[in-house]
């Protein structure tokens, strides 16, 4: 494993596989080091905004600062590519609202700032000035009002904003979270989902155990909340009440949760990785796990990995030889076998790989399903991205 301090300079590799590779590792982790955007942004400097275009998607998570947010809107006022500017956009809607207020105040309600974001903006501006207790009714209130609603006929965005809001407060009523997220008749209802996800906003390990058991419910959305707000707990007894019941668990839970292996950045999961690997057959799980060990940048893990691709593994959920290429790359190792193992992947990825918006009126017209294509350009699943 390597401290992050030593993974950060790979946001600015000269590969791309390998920074975006950097870029993932820092996203799925929910880390909050301040410094990354400034390597994304450097990084886009060195190779291009449209060679950058999945950090600048990645880097919508990152913690930004008043400099680096002034900074992301002017590159947005002179982007002349539309995915380029959408997703600059994207990085200053989902910034704090102390910073976002400032420099709002400042740019004026900017041209380029597109309508989907900038209506969301002026929405977390408000938010930020309700009080705790205002935004806890709302957010039950839009949940209650919905209830009968499918996810595509809602603004899911909308109850993200409160549970974000309310996850930055003191005051956040802890209680009355967990009482509901104990409530087994709340299964499939909205505010399942959202105080599933705020008890990962605030950390709240008292819930850990509430949140294991959505992880055993039938639900894909309620599942993916689950396992987020575990790994922004991330503590060591998150891990391990995970490695105690992983091998006994259905695979729709361990499909769900072996990724947190490798988004919790901490020795405890790679001993977990150890141990459990030896003992799982399903091969989609194993490829899993052993993609776990490339994102946790792990040298204990490369023979598993190693295997697993001359052996075999599903191809059809990721390239594992891109993982190995790119962790050993920042591990600062040169394998014996590389040519053998690498001969079959590609040397760059293109843009060409990820979709293009042809403009604001496809996503306008068209309802999409949380596996289509995000409208973003991101190339990834709609619940994966701009649904989130």
């Amino acid at each position: 494993m390597r401290p992050d301090a030593l993974v950060k300079p790979f946001l600015c590799d000269r590969e791309k596989i390998v920074r975006e590779f950097a870029a993932k590792y820092f996203k799925v982790s929910f880390n909050k080091d301040d410094d990354l955007i400034s390597y994304v942004l450097q990084g886009c400097d060195m190779y291009g905004e449209k060679e950058n275009l999945l950090l600048l998607v990645y880097a919508k998570e990152f913690t930004q600062t008043e400099t680096s947010l002034y900074n992301v809107l002017q590159r947005m006022e002179k982007a002349t590519d539309y995915n380029v500017a959408f997703h600059y956009g994207n990085i200053i809607a989902n910034a704090d609202p102390v910073l976002l207020r400032n420099v709002v105040d400042n740019a004026g309600e900017s041209k380029r700032i597109l309508s989907h974001w900038w209506k969301r903006i002026r929405r977390r501006l408000d938010f930020s000035l309700w009080s705790t207790e205002r935004l806890w009714d709302e957010l039950l209130s839009f949940c209650e009002s919905n209830k009968d609603a499918r996810l595509d006929e809602i603004e899911y965005s909308y109850g993200n904003d409160i549970v974000k809001a309310i996850g930055n407060r003191n005051d956040a009523p802890v209680e009355e979270i967990l009482r509901i997220l104990q409530d087994g008749d709340k299964y499939y209802r909205y505010e399942e989902n959202y105080l599933t996800l705020l008890a990962g906003e605030l950390r709240l390990k008292a819930a850990i155990p509430f949140l294991f058991e959505k992880l055993r419910i039938d639900a894909d959305l309620l599942c993916e909340k689950a396992a987020e707000s575990l790994v922004k707990i991330g503590t060591d007894d998150v891990v391990l009440q995970l490695k105690d019941s992983f091998l006994q668990e259905t695979s729709s839970f361990q499909i769900f949760t072996a990724s947190i292996f490798g988004r919790i950045k901490s020795a405890e999961c790679e001993r977990a990785l150890l141990d459990i690997i030896p003992k799982t057959e399903d091969n989609l799980i194993q490829t899993i796990l052993a993609d776990c060990f490339c994102n946790l940048i792990s040298e204990k893990g490369i023979p598993f990995v190693r295997e697993l691709i001359y052996t075999g593994y599903d191809r059809s959920l990721l390239s594992l030889e891109e993982s190995l290429y790119a962790a050993t790359k920042v591990m600062g190792i040169k394998l014996d076998d590389e040519d053998t193992l690498f001969a079959e992947m590609p040397e760059h990825r293109e843009i060409e790989d990820y979709p293009i918006i042809d403009n604001e009126t496809k996503k306008k017209n068209h309802k999409i399903g949380r596996n289509e294509p995000c409208f973003c350009g991101s190339g990834k699943k709609y619940k994966k991205c701009c649904l989130m």
